[in-house]
């Protein structure tokens, strides 16, 4: 294997590990495990950016964004994360969100990134069988359960609230959120080409996953299982 190639590979290890993602399992790692700290998740984020320095202009030298593009302010975002308020009644991501903005990060955290990072590690899942187009509904997967994830119905919709164990959770991977962010958003919007729809075939007919090819073309899975779509190789 090319040398390239093995820093390719080695970034996605590193992404999958700054989103808390076990790289050779692609499972989410428990709440207490050591990538989990805030300290360690904030360093992989910069060694893959390090490391993407180097895949796209083949020289090792610092990003020329520093640690301001994963840290927002001269105060680590864990400092701040630590006057987060909690409920003991379980909230909205909705509601969580709005506290983590009144927080002044300075780095926006929307609903639909947490959303997406949460369907990212399979804790919700998108209710493909409604049929409301705008208000699309998610679901907890027993993972996102087992953290407190949980579904509520009325007569409108249906929803998922977070208890306290579920906001814990969330506050304290603020910094994996936005680094899943920094890595599925700078081919976003971005046209196809030729050869990449090659490279997708290939990847996908030797059974890579769809994460790994996400991290391959820095997209999301959801990018990449559209593609797929379009090109007649799934359903």
């Amino acid at each position: 294997m090319a040398e390239i190639e093995i820093i390719k590979r080695a970034k996605t290890y590193f992404d999958k590990m700054a989103q808390g993602i076990n790289p050779l399992t692609d499972s989410p790692v428990s709440p207490d495990d050591l990538i989990r700290n805030e300290s360690i998740s904030f360093c992989l984020a910069y060694v893959s950016l390090l490391l993407n320095q180097i895949i796209e202009k083949e020289e090792i030298s610092a990003p020329e964004l520093p640690l301001e593009k994963v840290v927002a302010t001269p105060e680590t975002i864990a400092d701040k994360l630590a006057a987060f308020e909690f409920s003991e009644k379980p909230i909205s991501i909705n509601d969580l969100v709005q506290r983590i903005q009144a927080l002044n990060l300075g780095k926006k955290v929307t609903s639909q990134l947490v959303t997406k990072w949460l369907v990212e590690l399979s804790m919700l899942i998108k209710n493909e069988d409604s049929d409301d187009n705008i208000f699309k509904s998610y679901f907890p997967t027993e993972s996102g359960k087992s953290i407190g994830i949980v579904a509520v119905a009325s007569k409108e919709r249906r929803f998922v609230l977070l208890d306290n164990e579920a906001q814990h959770f969330i506050v304290d991977n603020i910094p994996s959120i936005l680094a899943f962010h920094n890595a599925t958003k700078e081919n976003q919007g971005k046209p196809w080409l030729l050869e990449d729809d090659t490279k997708l075939k290939e990847l996908y007919l030797k059974d890579t996953k769809i994460q790994e090819i996400a991290a391959e073309f820095r997209r999301s899975t959801g990018a990449i299982r559209s593609r797929l779509r379009h090109l007649g190789l799934v359903q």
